[in-house]
């Protein structure tokens, strides 16, 4: 809202609620017989904001003050400070936790409705401390369900928001490389799970987020070359929460990659427990003599932990094909995947329009809730919009043609059945799929799994097709017939 000195009419530009607001004076406009309101645009600046034009607003009066608001991405070095404030915040006062999920009841329930609903909620946190007490721990598939909750998670969310496309993956990097931090925790005498030694960690809350936002690739190479620390420890034990509680946060393919991670760190915690035994684990590095943290202790609590771990990734990959197999996927499709997955390798496509099929394929899985289904459309309808945006230039190079007049998706498509790389049956079956994945999954609040179902199995089929288009376009032989 503007704030008016001379003036106290409404203004006529209410700028969106997005925009950064930011106090600024406007000098009073030279010629006030033209119009009693002006209009004028003023340019932003300031410490971690790029330099954005602002919003226009009106002039009244011989001045003004008011709040302008400006769109303006974060500078990826104070994204990365401020993320550090958080991080270092979580480590002192921890808020990651998982929390039983409880189906939505009536408005007003039974009191024996409430005393039931009691019951289950202490037996489904029973049902969670027997499990972390095991080792090694084992997927949980039972009545009751858990979910991740952290309130500094939402601000690092809300933190991505605020920094450019171009600066998500050095930021994730600069996250994931506090996994090399020495301790990497401190003493707490409150400490409550995930915990070790009465220590708390930020560890847990990097790895949460640094996984669920697009940085898996990054967490497992971190992970792979990090060194034996206490907050591994405290890291290890939330890795275990994430798969025995919500075992389809990770693809078949993403656990055989986590397995090998683990086993290097299993490695060396190993050896660095048994040189600690032998040596002293002062002898280890001058680090642990400053520490006061048993070295010998701290790497074989990780030698358990990885072990653990490793018997986790073996039961959620079989538990991925267990549920492919009960639900009756169609097998040749399953097939097809693999098939297009090959196509997009030797074509040259991007590895993000791979990820995005392979994200979408965590999210379809039997269990999954309404607002998962939804999500993995919404991945769906992303690959078919990519698809034809990186198949077109190869189009236009072959033919020698121009490319369409600008990048939306009716124009693309149109540009392929114009060039006679779709028919125009085809062109119509695309259009088709893409109105079901908007209507049915896009636009409404939850998706159902007929739909997700469906779509997920005409757009393999479709993506095959496609691709086989391009490699005879092309006159290459890459991927199977």
């Amino acid at each position: 809202m503007f704030r008016r000195c001379c003036d106290r009419r409404p203004p006529l530009v209410i700028p969106p609620r997005s925009l950064h607001p930011r106090r600024v004076i406007l000098s009073e406009a030279k010629d006030l017989n033209r119009s009693p309101l002006q209009l004028q645009t003023i340019q932003a600046g300031g410490p971690g904001l790029m330099g954005r034009q602002a919003t226009t607003v009106p002039l009244v009066g011989n001045l003004m003050t008011c709040n302008v608001y400006f769109p303006y991405l974060m500078e990826l070095n104070l994204a990365i400070h401020s993320a550090t404030q958080i991080l270092e915040e979580e480590r002192r006062y921890p808020t990651v936790a998982y929390k039983v999920v409880k189906e939505p009841s009536s408005d007003k329930p039974h009191p024996l409705e409430r005393i039931a609903d009691s019951v289950d909620s202490l037996a489904a946190f029973q049902e969670l401390r027997d499990n972390r007490g095991q080792n090694p721990r084992t997927v949980l598939k039972g009545d009751y369900r858990y979910q991740f909750q952290s309130s500094n998670y939402k601000l690092l969310v809300r933190l991505l928001g605020r920094i450019a496309d171009t600066d998500r993956t050095p930021f994730l990097e600069a996250i994931a490389t506090r996994m090399n931090d020495f301790p990497g925790c401190q003493k707490n005498e409150r400490a409550f799970y995930p915990s070790w030694n009465k220590c708390t960690s930020e560890m847990p809350l990097v790895a949460e987020y640094v996984i669920r936002n697009g940085g898996r690739e990054v967490f497992f190479e971190k992970l792979k070359s990090s060194p034996i620390t206490p907050g591994m420890v405290i890291l290890l034990l939330q890795l275990e929460d994430m798969i025995a509680l919500n075992y389809s946060i990770f693809s078949e393919s993403e656990y055989l990659i986590l397995k090998t991670a683990v086993g290097e760190l299993e490695k060396l915690a190993l050896e660095t427990f048994l040189y600690a035994k032998e040596h002293s684990y002062r002898a280890i590095s001058p680090e642990w003599q400053q520490s006061g943290f048993d070295g010998g202790q701290v790497s074989y609590a990780i030698f358990e932990r990885c072990g653990s771990i490793v018997e986790l990734c073996r039961k959620a990959g079989f538990l991925h094909l267990e549920s492919s197999l009960m639900e009756e996927v169609n097998l040749e499709i399953n097939q097809d995947k693999y098939v297009v997955e090959n196509f997009l390798e030797k074509l040259g496509f991007t590895k993000p329009l791979l990820t995005s099929l392979n994200e979408a394929e965590r999210l379809n899985h039997p269990s999954a809730s309404p607002l998962e289904l939804k999500s993995s459309m919404g991945h769906l309808r992303s690959f078919l919009e990519h698809l034809h945006k990186e198949g077109i230039p190869r189009v236009c190079a072959k033919k020698k043609i121009s490319p369409p007049a600008d990048d939306k998706w009716g124009t693309e498509l149109a540009f392929l059945r114009v060039n006679d790389v779709l028919s125009r049956q085809e062109e119509q079956l695309v259009v088709g799929l893409y109105a079901v994945i908007s209507d049915e999954a896009v636009h409404p609040l939850i998706a159902r799994r007929e739909y997700a179902r469906l779509s997920r199995n005409v757009l393999i089929e479709y993506a095959l097709l496609f691709l086989r288009k391009l490699e005879k376009l092309q006159g290459s032989a890459c991927g199977p017939r």
